[in-house]
């Protein structure tokens, strides 16, 4: 992940964060090799705090989740959902059903609601079951129509932090393990625990803004990017596009150049759609002319996109040289503006309007 931005994916974050996280906790005292081969370090009971600390995490992702599709794209339009879901016909059953437009927007809704409210239920103990039963389902249909790998695994695994702790040996007809013959209280140094204390709400702040720094930057997200990764936006957007670069020599010849030089087909495809990654690969090709001694050079992109199904516009400006600009936290006016139109229906909506004629 951290090696190529194109395998970038939100669970892989998840997965990365609470990896950080379980450096610090300590299910270790139980059920564990480190518990078997050391009695000492034996435990039944994890202080309260680290159930918290994942319970804040697993939140946190589904209602981030849950407020990123307060997006017309997605609850007006039913934006990428009218895409995606009409390919998937061929399924049995439920198949025909995917090209319906209403089935989009009340796949849409349901995401919406689903997301945002699902963990509130999920703390309340009388409604629990029936909020599991609710993740269970929808995250098998999310399995069935996106290729999304093991996300809805790790969700529904996760999800189960929120039961009272207890229920792993309940479910075991509450057999007693090895693990719980030392009930005794760990002691920690209270400067240990001063540290602690500081590291968590450190990071606690760090995941409850980082998802909002979009909302420093003027237009959607969706398009200029800035503020989309480690912000928990899932599958908000459908992008498509072409790219090439024009290189202007220090002797006035122009050279186009194409991304597929450098690039494999999936890191071109991911990229057209990233400005970052448009301005990182014009400062590469930069570099090789200048090592060729063709340098200094001006690179233009040369950059069409299309969002959720609207037709395809530049998205970067084409008189900016590229070579002048630095990525960075500022706002990046070379992005051109954001469409305005709204994305079409691409699906006829057959079960409300039947053989009807256009006005």
């Amino acid at each position: 992940e951290l090696m190529d931005v194109t395998s970038y994916l939100n669970h892989y974050y998840f997965i990365s964060v609470i990896t950080l996280i379980m450096c610090f906790l300590s299910p270790h005292r139980s059920w564990s090799v480190d518990a078997l081969m050391r009695p000492k370090l034996r435990s039944s009971t994890l202080p309260a705090w680290q159930t918290y600390w994942l319970r804040f995490q697993v939140g946190l992702l589904y209602v981030y989740a849950g407020l990123a599709k307060l997006e017309p794209d997605w609850l007006l339009h039913a934006q990428p959902l009218n895409i995606w879901l009409p390919p998937l016909s061929g399924l049995p059953i439920l198949g025909p059903f995917l090209e319906m437009t209403w089935i989009h927007f009340l796949f849409s809704w349901f995401a919406f609601l689903f997301d945002t409210f699902i963990i509130a239920f999920m703390l309340w103990r009388p409604a629990r079951l029936y909020a599991f039963a609710v993740i269970l389902v929808f995250h098998f249909f999310t399995h069935l129509f996106f290729n999304i790998g093991l996300f809805p695994f790790i969700m529904v695994f996760s999800v189960l932090v929120f039961f009272d702790a207890g229920w792993p040996r309940q479910l075991m007809g509450g057999s007693k393990s090895f693990a719980e013959t030392n009930q005794s209280k760990h002691k920690t140094w209270v400067p240990a625990k001063l540290a602690l204390v500081g590291f968590i709400f450190v990071f606690c702040t760090v995941q409850l803004l980082l998802p909002l720094r979009h909302l420093a930057y003027p237009g959607t997200v969706l398009w200029n990017e800035q503020g989309m990764r480690f912000s928990w936006r899932v599958m908000l957007r459908e992008k498509s596009g072409s790219l090439e670069y024009l290189v202007i020599t220090a002797d006035g010849t122009q050279n186009i150049v194409s991304p597929h030089r450098y690039l494999t087909e999936d890191q071109y495809r991911e990229m057209t759609g990233q400005p970052d990654m448009i301005l990182q690969l014009a400062h590469h090709i930069e570099s090789e002319f200048v090592s060729m001694g063709k340098g200094p050079v001006e690179i233009y992109a040369n950059s069409l996109v299309s969002l959720n199904g609207r037709a395809a516009r530049r998205m970067i400006e084409p008189d900016v040289d590229l070579t002048k600009i630095k990525d960075g936290l500022g706002r990046a006016t070379w992005i051109t503006s954001p469409p305005t139109e709204p994305p079409p229906l691409q699906a006829p909506l057959r079960l409300i309007v039947k053989n009807s004629t256009s006005n």
